[in-house]
């Protein structure tokens, strides 16, 4: 959890049953309260949604984090860093 707190990116993984929901859940409690800018990104929509509910906090998957055109290329890379000011950011979104 310290290294969720105090690095800018975090990636967390485990197999079934380590702690995962219970750990992003402790995560984003605490930057919650800290009122700390919480993006939460998964590999897949299934994923994205599970955070979404888990921590009632909107995710996304990574692909369109990047914005990740068809054919591969992403709107964001090394020489286009994604920023919280990215369109993604300041896209109206909808809830479901």
């Amino acid at each position: 959890m310290r290294t969720a707190l105090t690095r800018k990116v975090c990636v967390l993984t485990g197999g079934p049953g380590c702690g995962k929901s219970y750990t992003v859940a402790s995560i984003v409690a605490m930057a919650s309260v800290k009122d700390a800018r919480i993006i939460l990104a998964a590999p897949t929509g299934r994923a994205a949604k599970r955070l979404t509910e888990l921590t009632g906090h909107e995710a996304s998957t990574v692909h369109r984090l990047l914005e990740l055109r068809p054919g591969g290329e992403a709107a964001h890379d090394r020489d286009h860093p994604w920023t919280a000011t990215s369109s993604w950011w300041t896209r109206p979104r909808c809830s479901t």
